[in-house]
């Protein structure tokens, strides 16, 4: 499948516009109670994964008139229909379904409750209205509204029903449009991606549905501008091989884009100019008309947040790479060739050898040595390396990546991802065999620390927390020893009780290994951990640094 990570919605028409995710009702939202005349319902529904019945009147003992079978349209033409005993709480579709060959049509109701309706019961609601907001050619936002369309990411199949077993209508071609007709009012996870499911009508007229995780959403009016250039999907990264390259606003004219508008840019950087030896990440081409890339300038704004804009850049200006593994390849890194390929293909490309920082150790017992790599890496460009005390710092790359591997006879036998913290071993039980510890540094959030077990050629994890600013217990490592902390100096008995006792109770839910219980109170605690447990133990006499 092609690449595509798009932490922000966006829709485009010449690709260059960057808008927030649609925030979701909330929780427990009602909706007002509506009908349908009795010839026209108000949306349809499938029945995706197991049977449902179909009930006489809205309530929970009522009779079953019929089962809906897997793949089953029906008809609703009432929603929020109040149960006859519990009106208050529990609520009703009104159904009609018609069976095949059936003479006439069954009536009846269907429970709105979640725990019935979720990913199974699939409602669709007409959609004949798409608002977005643009940039114009001076970078201001502009809403826009239209006829929402779709266009497909890679080759995604039209079926005939919204679901991964429902028949294939045709191959939608990687950039193909599509009208939206309707779209599901519940998402589905298929291939690890969480999305709706849109009913789309075709240049042909032909309707279908096709799964929202391998499609982008927008304005019908602006991807079908992408696709009469022949837009296209591609992922990959392009090497600026002209002395001065133009960044330009749209995949056709000669408008060119201020590279200025881009967060981090260089003040005295000319607008529209790239210099030669420039790294870019390539999310997409054209194929008629004009011969350009699409350009993804991708920031982070804050922890865990980003912002994407685009631009395009003629092809003719580039040389086009697919795997940025290939370009970090011909700089210069400390990384060992075998290693680096291994950890490339485990990846599924595109890791950044300048950012990546291999740390050994070497453990087992005398008959059984064992050799391990925790590598801290990234994937993508950076727009900055720094290294400072065998710390690696890198600015721009699109992912960071901690992981282990253990060599044995030759080969790189990968146990398992660690986050993106930063990786250290440490022998907490002094058993031969390290523990592994990853520790995430949130700027404003605090950190999240991590402690991991190898056992049976895998990573086990044994102990996480969160030290966020606003919980009363805060948890390191100082050494071999875990130091759970609670409570300021000031705080008197009553409030140390009130503020941690809450948190001390979900960390060890959290943490079964840990064997403190909830009524402790006596902080800093410490602990040894003995390859079952952390066990509490008075405060040790080898410990390092400052225990606080």
């Amino acid at each position: 499948m092609t690449k595509l990570k798009f932490s922000i919605l966006l829709i485009l028409m010449a690709g260059i516009a960057a808008i927030p995710a649609c925030k979701k009702k909330a929780a427990g939202a009602r909706e007002a109670q509506q009908a349908s005349s009795a010839n026209e319902p108000l949306s349809t529904a499938f029945v995706v994964k197991t049977p449902i019945a179909i009930q006489a009147s809205p309530e929970a003992r009522a009779k079953a008139v019929v089962a809906l079978p897997v793949g089953a349209a029906v008809d609703i033409f009432g929603t929020r229909v109040a149960d006859l005993k519990t009106p208050d709480t529990a609520f009703w579709y009104k159904v009609r379904f018609t069976a095949p060959g059936a003479a006439a049509p069954v009536e009846g109701f269907v429970s709105e409750r979640e725990e019935v309706l979720r990913e199974n019961f699939l409602v669709f609601n007409k959609k004949t209205e798409e608002r977005t907001t643009v940039e114009d050619a001076q970078g201001n936002s502009v809403d826009k509204v239209g006829v929402p369309g779709v266009m497909a990411t890679t080759s995604v199949n039209l079926r005939k029903s919204p679901a991964m077993n429902g028949a294939v209508i045709r191959q939608l071609k990687n950039g193909e449009v599509l009208k939206v007709l309707a779209i599901s009012a519940s998402t589905v996870e298929i291939d690890k991606k969480r999305a709706e499911w849109y009913f789309v009508s075709d240049a042909q007229g032909q309707t279908g549905y096709c799964f929202g995780g391998y499609m982008l959403a927008g304005l019908y009016d602006e991807l079908a501008q992408l696709q009469d250039v022949g837009f296209r999907f591609i992922h990959g990264w392009a090497t600026v091989t002209a002395k001065y390259a133009k960044a330009l606003r749209a995949p056709v004219g000669a408008d060119t884009f201020n590279l200025n508008s881009l967060p981090m840019a260089d003040s005295d950087k000319p607008k529209s100019e790239i210099l030669k030896g420039a790294i870019l990440e390539i999310d997409g081409e054209t194929t008629k008309s004009t011969d350009r890339y699409r350009v993804l300038a991708r920031f982070e704004a804050e922890p865990e947040y980003f912002i994407q804009k685009y631009y395009y850049i003629a092809k003719s200006d580039v040389k086009f790479t697919g795997d940025y593994f290939t370009i970090s390849g011909k700089q210069p890194h400390k990384i060992e060739k075998t290693l680096a390929k291994d950890l490339n293909t485990y990846l599924r490309g595109d890791v950044n050898l300048q950012c990546t920082r291999v740390l050994p150790f070497e453990g087992g017992s005398d008959s059984e040595k064992r050799s391990f790599l925790a590598i801290q890496t990234a994937l993508g460009h950076a727009y900055s390396v720094s290294e400072d005390n065998g710390k690696i710092s890198c600015l721009g790359v699109n992912e960071r990546i901690s992981l282990l591997v253990e060599t044995k006879e030759g080969k790189n036998i990968f146990l398992g991802k660690l986050g993106r913290g930063e990786v250290s071993f440490v022998d907490l039980d002094n058993n031969g065999a390290p523990e592994v510890v990853s520790e995430t540094y949130q700027m404003r959030a605090g950190s999240f620390l991590q402690v991991y077990a190898i056992a049976e050629g895998r990573l086990s994890p044994i102990f996480s927390y969160s030290n966020e600013p606003d919980t009363c217990l805060s948890a390191r490592l100082e050494g071999r020893y875990l130091i759970v902390e609670g409570g300021a100096a000031e705080d008197s008995d009553e409030q140390l009780t009130e503020r941690c006792g809450k948190n001390l109770a979900e960390m060890l839910k959290e943490n079964k290994a840990v064997a403190l219980n909830t009524k402790h109170r006596s902080f800093p605690a410490y602990l040894r951990y003995d390859g079952a447990k952390f066990q509490p133990i008075e405060k040790p006499d080898d410990l390092p640094g400052n225990p606080g």
